[in-house]
């Protein structure tokens, strides 16, 4: 499978991530102008209905400008002005996309502070006949001198503690939210002193973000599952499609070494220690193994398992069986053609030889290849006579000592599959041998 494609796609993700991520508080944001919307009844409330004598007065014909008088010794004074989101009962206004509120006003009173104030309906705990048992939500704020404006944040608004008492509702609900907001109004916070204020409202405007960056967060961590489970979903559907190519194959090798054994079964053996003690067929690996750790600076080098045969006449394996003289002589010539490539050449079982490179792979297995030709030009003899051989190579990378003798007994398995597959050179050398 071409990985290159899922990683250029992860990048670019990666990449229009950070953007997204740093670039969110520079996008433009919402705004929604109260002040400018006519369509919403303004009116005043106070006391009066209640026994109070408090006056409240609209000042302007847009009902923009009001002007409240307390009278001295009045019990719990109040005077608002209210602005109905809805004509409809129980149906407001959805401001939870919104995070703040611009509000420019000019004031004059006795009182250093004024209070904004929502009612926000509920059905679990609201009725639409009472307007009381909306939740109340204010927010206490110091007027501007120069009547600048003055951004308010939604999450400072907190519920009113007498409407908590008064309703007592769960406590999931006594949290601050403006899903369905009722009214909005300006009024004067307790104590409230007595006298005459003027408050004008110029400008009342919510303002916050097209998208929450929760939103955002949530939309980048589905495309990077979208992009992760696509490789996923490819890379597994890649993998079967090659194993139904390949399985023909693997079920033929399997049947064909169906009745291979090892020599020596090494799986009882917990660690490198008690394999190398009971394992005395394979003292020369151990050595080898121990002698190239313990000079070697480098920890991965490159390592072969050859196994010296005899080639094959007329596309046959022969039985054909080597000498230890010609195993000697084959050691002398690895050698000699591998020279300064080689580290140490350790004979195992018979024809099978372990050699550890000082270099790279690459310059290793060229050596072998020189070794490989020389032998096809100029063959091994016993008794006078030319014989035809070939060698079986497995290569890998050395690790620590206990990794390394697991990797070389794999690698003598797969030498020992190839041979037994009949995977070596075809070429007869010298004729019948």
């Amino acid at each position: 499978m071409n990985k290159q494609p899922y990683f250029i796609a992860g990048w670019l993700l990666a990449l229009a991530s950070l953007v997204v991520v740093l670039a969110f508080p520079l996008l433009p944001a919402r705004h929604w102008n109260l002040t400018a919307q006519t369509a919403f009844n303004r009116f005043l409330i106070t006391d009066q209905n209640k026994g109070g004598q408090t006056e409240a007065a609209w000042l302007d014909a847009g009902k923009t400008h009001y002007t409240c008088k307390i009278q001295p010794a009045t019990e719990n004074p109040f005077c608002a002005m209210q602005i109905s989101l809805s004509d409809r009962p129980g149906h407001g206004y959805n401001l939870s996309g919104y995070d703040r509120l611009r509000i420019k006003l000019r004031y004059q009173g006795p009182s250093s502070v004024l209070r904004i104030h929502t009612r926000v309906f509920d059905d679990r705990f609201s009725t639409p006949s009472i307007p009381e048992t909306a939740k109340f939500q204010s927010y206490v704020l110091t007027p501007n001198p120069q009547g600048d404006s003055i951004e308010l944040p939604l999450r400072g608004f907190s519920v009113a503690d007498w409407w908590v008492r008064e309703y007592a509702p769960r406590r999931e609900y006594a949290q601050v939210d403006f899903a369905n907001v009722l009214v909005l109004g300006i009024d004067i916070p307790a104590p409230t002193l007595p006298g005459t204020y003027d408050i004008q409202l110029e400008e009342l405007e919510f303002i916050g973000a097209w998208v929450s960056f929760e939103q955002v967060l949530a939309s980048l961590i589905l495309l990077w599952c979208a992009l992760v489970t696509t490789f996923l979903v490819v890379s597994c559907w890649t993998v079967h499609c090659q194993w139904r190519r390949e399985r023909p194959a693997w079920q033929e090798l399997q049947l064909s070494l169906g009745g291979y054994k090892p020599t020596a079964d090494f799986r009882p053996y917990n660690n490198f220690r008690d394999r190398a003690t009971q394992c005395l067929d394979h003292t020369g690996l151990v050595l080898a193994l121990v002698e190239l750790l313990q000079q070697s600076i480098r920890p991965r080098l490159p390592f072969v398992v050859i196994e010296l045969v005899a080639s094959p006449s007329a596309g046959e394996f022969t039985p054909q069986v080597l000498t230890h003289d010609v195993q000697v002589e084959f050691a002398e010539r690895l050698k000699r053609y591998t020279k300064d490539d080689i580290g140490v050449v350790a004979r195992w079982r018979g024809p099978c030889f372990i050699v550890l490179g000082t270099t790279t792979r690459e310059h290793l297995m060229v050596r072998l290849d020189l070794l490989r030709a020389a032998l096809s030009l100029n063959p091994l003899m016993h008794e006078g006579q030319p014989i035809a051989t070939d060698v079986i190579i497995a290569s890998g990378i050395l690790g620590d000592l206990e990794q390394a003798f697991d990797q070389l007994l794999n690698c003598w398995w797969r030498v020992h599959w190839r041979k037994r597959t009949g995977l070596v050179g075809l070429k007869p050398v010298g004729g019948n041998g």
